[in-house]
C-alpha cells in the first residue's frame, strides 16, 4: 500500500479496538496468559523511543519519528488482547494467501510498467532494480517477495496438500520460481542473500528435520540451477553483486562522492559508528538522530549522504545512535529470543520471517519508514500470536 493510506488503516484498527469497550476482558486475557505478555513486550522498543524525547532537542522530528513507528506499539497491543477465536487456523491461512496474492499483483503491475517503459525507450534496465519496482524501494519489495516465498514453501511442506492436490502443488512451485526470478531481477543484494538463505534453511529442514535426503539433494540441484541460470540470463544483477564484493574487499579506495549503494553504505556505517562511540550509553535521543548524522556527514565531507540527509542504512546502528546500548540490545533481543523460541518449537514460517527481517535490518533502517515498520510490526505480532496458539494446542 502507499504510505499515505497506512495511517488511516491503523487509525481504523485503533477505533474498532476501542469501540469494543471490553477493556476488562482485554486485561484478563493478558494476565491469564504469560505468552500474551511476551507479545506485548514487543512494544518495549517504542516505549524507549518515547523516553528518547526527554533528551532530544529536535522535538518536531521526534514526534514525526514516533508517528512513523506507531505500529510498533499498536499491533502488539491489539493482537495481544484479541480474542483467540479471531485468528483461527483458517483465517491465519487466508491472511497469508492474501499477502501472496498481493505480492503477485504487485509484480504484474511492475512488469507491465517496465514493458511500457521499455517499449518507449528500448532500455533493458527498465527490468532491473529501481526501475522495475513500481511501488517500493527494490530492497523492500524483495523482502516482501522473499516472505511470500517462505509462505509458499511452508504450504508445500504440508504432506496432506502434496498428496491430495498435485495441480496446486505444481502451480505453487511455479510461483516460487517466478518470485525468485523477480527477486533476482530486483537486484537487491540483501534480497538475493535472503533468498539464498531461505532456500538453504529449507533444504536443511528437509534433510535434517524431515530426514528426506533424496528430496533435499533434489532441491539443492534445482536451486543451484535456478541461481546459475538466473545470473547468466540477468547479468545486471550479477554485476551488482560482483561490484559490491570488490568494494568490500577494497574499502580504502572508496571515494566520498561514490554513488554505488554498497560504497555509500560503508561510508555511512563508518560515520554512524563514530557517533555511537561518542554517545554509547544513551544515544542522542529520538529527535536528534538525523541532525547528528547530517552533522557527521558534513564534518567528514560525505557529499551524497549530506545532500540526501541519509539515515544509517542499518537499523541496528540507527537504533544504537538513537537510544544507546539499551535500545540496541532491546532490538537485537526482540529478534534473537523469538528466533530461539521458533527454532525450538519448530515454527518454520516465523523462523524464516525473523531471518529475512534480521538480514534486511543490516542494510536498511527499516523501522524509519512505513514500508518497513508496518510490515515488521504486523507480521511479527501476528506470527508470534499464532505460534503460541499452536504451542498450547
Amino acid at each position: 500500500m502507499y504510505s499515505s493510506a497506512i495511517p488511516f488503516i491503523i487509525g481504523l484498527l485503533i477505533f474498532i479496538w476501542v469501540l469494543e469497550f471490553d477493556f476488562k476482558k482485554k486485561i484478563k486475557r493478558l494476565t491469564d496468559g504469560h505468552n500474551r505478555l511476551y507479545l506485548l513486550s514487543f512494544s518495549l522498543l517504542y516505549i524507549f523511543y518515547l523516553v528518547g524525547i526527554l533528551y532530544s532537542s529536535n522535538i518536531n522530528y521526534a514526534i514525526f519519528d514516533l508517528e512513523v513507528k506507531l505500529s510498533l506499539i499498536i499491533f502488539p497491543v491489539i493482537i495481544s488482547t484479541i480474542k483467540k477465536e479471531v485468528f483461527t487456523a483458517k483465517s491465519f491461512e487466508k491472511i497469508l494467501v492474501v499477502f501472496v496474492i498481493g505480492c503477485f499483483i504487485s509484480t504484474v503491475v511492475s512488469l507491465v510498467d517496465a514493458f511500457i517503459a521499455f517499449y518507449d525507450n528500448n532500455d533493458i534496465s527498465e527490468f532491473y532494480y529501481r526501475k522495475l519496482s513500481f511501488f517500493h524501494h527494490p530492497g523492500y519489495f524483495a523482502m516482501y517477495l522473499n516472505f511470500a516465498i517462505a509462505i509458499i514453501v511452508c504450504f508445500l511442506m504440508k504432506k496432506k496438500m502434496v498428496k491430495s492436490d498435485k495441480r496446486r502443488v505444481f502451480l505453487l512451485i511455479l510461483l516460487v520460481i517466478y518470485f525468485s526470478l523477480f527477486v533476482i531481477m530486483l537486484s537487491s543484494k540483501a534480497g538475493i542473500i535472503s533468498l539464498f538463505i531461505v532456500f538453504f534453511i529449507t533444504v536443511a529442514h528437509v534433510i535434517i528435520v524431515e530426514k528426506r535426503l533424496i528430496a533435499g539433494i533434489f532441491l539443492v540441484i534445482i536451486i543451484c540451477g535456478l541461481f546459475y541460470a538466473s545470473f547468466n540470463f540477468f547479468p545486471y544483477s550479477l554485476n551488482r553483486i560482483v561490484k559490491a564484493k570488490e568494494i568490500v574487499e577494497n574499502r580504502t579506495t572508496i571515494e566520498k562522492d561514490e554513488v554505488d549503494g554498497t560504497a555509500g553504505r560503508i561510508m555511512i556505517w563508518q560515520n554512524s559508528v563514530e557517533i555511537i562511540e561518542q554517545n554509547f550509553l544513551f544515544g542522542v535521543g529520538t529527535g536528534d538522530v538525523k541532525d547528528y548524522l547530517v552533522e557527521k556527514y558534513k564534518e567528514n565531507n560525505i557529499k551524497k549522504a549530506l545532500i540526501l540527509k541519509s539515515n544509517a542504512h542499518n537499523q541496528y546502528l540507527q537504533t544504537f545512535i538513537t537510544l544507546g546500548i539499551v535500545g540496541f540490545l532491546i532490538l537485537s533481543l526482540s529478534l534473537i529470543l523469538p528466533a530461539y523460541y521458533t527454532f525450538r518449537h519448530k515454527h518454520f514460517l516465523y523462523f524464516l520471517f525473523l531471518i529475512i527481517i534480521s538480514i534486511n535490518l543490516l542494510v536498511e533502517s527499516m523501522l524509519e519508514t512505513q514500508a518497513g515498520v508496518v510490515f515488521y510490526a504486523f507480521f511479527n505480532s501476528f506470527l508470534f500470536f499464532m505460534s503460541i496458539k499452536e504451542s498450547r494446542s
